[in-house]
C-alpha cells in the first residue's frame, strides 16, 4: 500500500511502502548530511519516476530548479509522512 499525500506548494506524491524498510534510503539520507550530492540518490529512492514531477513543479520561469525548494519540499514530504521514519 502506498503512502499518500500533498505539499504545502500543492505537489501530490505517492510513497511505496517498502520506502520504509529500505536501508539504501537510510544510508543515503545519512550520507545526506554531510554529502549533498547524495540528494538526487534520496529523491530517486523516495519518489521514484516522481522526482521528474517535482523538479517541473518547483522549476522557475526561466527553467530554473532550486535546490533549496527541493529541500523544501522534501523536508515537507518526510515531516509529513512520520511514519515514514518508523
Amino acid at each position: 500500500m502506498a503512502i499518500k499525500g500533498k505539499t504545502s506548494t500543492g505537489f501530490e506524491f505517492e510513497i511505496e511502502d517498502t520506502v520504509k524498510d529500505d536501508y539504501e534510503l537510510v544510508e543515503a539520507l545519512a550520507e545526506l548530511e554531510v554529502n549533498g550530492l547524495m540528494l538526487p540518490k534520496v529523491m530517486r529512492k523516495l519518489l521514484g519516476d516522481k522526482v521528474e514531477d517535482l523538479k517541473n513543479h518547483i522549476r522557475a520561469d526561466d527553467g530554473h530548479v532550486s535546490t533549496q525548494k527541493l529541500m523544501a519540499e522534501l523536508k515537507e514530504i518526510f515531516s509529513e509522512q512520520g511514519n515514514l521514519k518508523k
